[in-house]
């Protein structure tokens, strides 16, 4: 009973929370690791390392996303409709809730992306109002325009996309430099 001391630092399963080292470690986490074309992360006190997921660069910024996923045979019930479909996907979605890091140009894109998003959304609304105090179609094909403008940003404002949640972990798909520099680890799924 001498040994114990309530006050230690824990320790993980690989080796020591605290501090950054090889291996994926990030300050103040469990590691990271590569799992195929996916990181591997706990779904509690998930941290990535302080590189950007998408090309490695160093980071700039850390953006706080909340990621979903649900399993695929839910894709089943849609043919039954949205509500069955929306039921069970809420009923058996699984959510992480991550900081990201990101370089500067994906901060950047990421801000391009929201922005169409916005555009894609709002504009089409203010095009019709337009078009029929104008009383032309014009507008009206600058809305569509507009809302198709929101696609790219999708994909734009996108940084780190869930293969599968668990209760412990998260596979999450990242750029291939970001994942190049994971070691490779176990399947914990």
């Amino acid at each position: 009973m001498a040994d114990y001391n309530p006050y230690k630092a824990p320790s993980g399963l690989y080796g020591p929370i605290e501090g950054s080292g090889p291996g994926g470690f990030s300050v103040g986490t469990q590691p990271v690791w590569r799992l195929g074309n996916g990181a591997i992360v706990p779904t509690y006190m998930a941290n990535l390392p302080p590189r950007c997921v998408r090309c490695n660069q160093p980071e700039v910024a850390r953006v706080t996303m909340t990621a979903y996923w649900h399993p695929a045979w839910v894709y089943v019930l849609l043919p039954l409709g949205v509500l069955p479909y929306a039921i069970a996907a809420t009923s058996t979605r699984r959510t992480i809730t991550l900081e990201v890091p990101i370089c500067e140009v994906h901060r950047s894109r990421r801000m391009i992306g929201m922005l169409l998003v916005l555009l894609g959304l709002f504009g089409p609304l203010g095009g019709v109002f337009l078009a029929m105090y104008l009383e032309s179609t014009t507008p009206l094909i600058v809305s569509v325009v507009l809302f198709f403008a929101m696609m790219p940003g999708i994909f734009l404002r996108t940084l780190l996309t869930p293969k599968r949640i668990s209760d412990a972990h998260a596979w999450l798909r990242a750029g291939e430099p970001f994942l190049a520099s994971l070691p490779d680890g176990p399947d914990p799924f």
